[in-house]
């Protein structure tokens, strides 16, 4: 016989635990404090042949409380010079063309500690032009659980379940991913991560198979007065072929003023690194294209100068089967990028103007349709509260010979935190 008080007293018990979360919600949003932070540019880029205006709007809102987070972003840039050369060419205008994109981001904190439910959204239209003439966007949504709870003292699991939706490419996806993750901590500087991750796909589109990509990791991480190290080791298994994956990453920073960074790893391609690749970069951009990328960075504070430099290599890894750009068979299918930068600040000092700088940057790239080297030299000047000025000349010279030289003029403001409403 069925206990019908038992099912009833469950049932209320739920429905009062229910009501209560709701309660609790509704006293969250009502008492939570919403900080916003913004930052505004505006400049004047001149060439031989007109001048170009652009602006740059970024907003952000958040909140945190007992029951749940959010924020909010939203980016604006807007250019009146969107036919030049300047993405291919390499060249920068201070503003190359005109995009709109936006964030959203909402986690709800359970009655349980180590549940919570996450929600968020993204939102991007460029101002690239499709094969169609159109302009381009993506957009993507996710939400699920994600749970975690110390096993031990030493021990912690968790697990993500999240269900998502794309559009990117023009071609629409749903897909699911979990993952779990156990931890073990040797001491308060030293950790080692297993993690098993399974992540499909469901296109619309007949044209593109659906699939799903498991993968395996073992990490380990360290972490020093002076050094940071993390080594990573793991498969991925997609399309029934199996893939070694790793990384390298070691961090030294022997004072507060110098810092040397390498890193060498191969990892799996993320539905980010699909939406920032355009049709004209000449890469690959399915999910069956694993990343390698080795770089290098240094970066230094002297009394008057502040330094950096960074070099990077991208290896785009593909299939046997897979086709280059020009749609022949390629035995590797690699291609490869390869960037060098270098910039430096040099405080003046002087008595008309002791917070003002000389701003000088460096960059080489070499990618797959285009290599150009570019060079600015600009001088930076404080105004009043948290504006600033910028006035650069800037000049890009293509392998092919052509070359881009601009003046440039800006002003930038820089928001501080505060308190828009409760």
């Amino acid at each position: 016989m069925f206990n019908m008080g038992g099912i009833i007293t469950r049932v209320c018990n739920a429905i009062k635990k229910s009501l209560m979360m709701i309660i609790l919600l509704d006293i969250s949003i009502c008492n939570a404090s919403i900080t916003g932070q913004g930052s505004l540019s505006a400049g004047l880029s001149a060439d031989n042949k007109e001048i170009y205006k652009g602006v740059a709007i970024d907003y952000g809102l958040q909140s945190d409380s007992y029951m749940q987070i959010w924020s909010v972003t939203l980016n604006y840039d807007y250019s009146d010079a969107e036919n030049r050369p300047s993405t291919t060419a390499g060249h920068q205008y201070l503003y190359n063309t005109s995009a709109i994109s936006s964030g959203f981001d909402h986690e709800v904190k359970t009655p349980t500690p180590y549940i919570v439910w996450s929600t968020g959204a993204d939102y991007r239209q460029s101002g690239e032009l499709d094969a169609q003439g159109k302009r381009r966007y993506n957009w993507s949504s996710f939400t699920g659980p994600a749970f975690n709870k110390n096993i031990r003292q030493d021990i912690s699991l968790g697990l993500n379940v999240i269900q998502g939706l794309q559009f990117v490419n023009n071609q629409y996806a749903s897909n699911v991913t979990w993952d779990m993750q156990l931890t073990k901590r040797f001491s308060e500087v030293v950790l080692l991560d297993a993690k098993v991750e399974q992540e499909c796909w469901d296109y619309k589109s007949d044209l593109i198979g659906d699939t799903c990509r498991d993968s395996y990791e073992l990490e380990y991480n360290s972490t020093g007065s002076s050094t940071d190290l993390r080594i990573s080791l793991g498969q991925t298994i997609m399309n029934e072929q199996v893939e070694l994956l790793y990384g390298i990453e070691l961090a030294y920073h022997p004072s507060s003023i110098s810092r040397i960074s390498i890193r060498s790893q191969k990892r799996n391609r993320s539905f980010q690194d699909i939406v920032e690749t355009t049709d004209n970069s000449g890469v690959d951009s399915s999910l069956e294209t694993s990343i390698n990328i080795h770089s290098v960075s240094y970066s230094r504070q002297f009394s008057r100068i502040s330094f950096n430099a960074d070099l990077k290599k991208t290896i785009y890894e593909v299939g046997q089967s897979d086709s280059n750009i020009d749609g022949d068979s390629n035995s590797t299918g690699n291609t490869e990028e390869l960037e060098r930068s270098m910039s430096a600040s040099y405080l003046l000092g002087s008595k008309i103007c002791p917070s003002c700088s000389v701003e000088y940057q460096y960059r080489k790239s070499q990618q797959v349709l285009n290599n150009w080297v570019s060079r600015m030299l600009g001088i930076k000047y404080p105004l009043k509260k948290n504006w600033n000025g910028l006035l650069s000349l800037r000049q890009t010279i293509q392998d092919t010979g052509e070359s881009f030289t601009s003046i440039n003029f800006q002003l930038n403001y820089d928001g501080k935190p505060a308190l828009v409403g409760r």
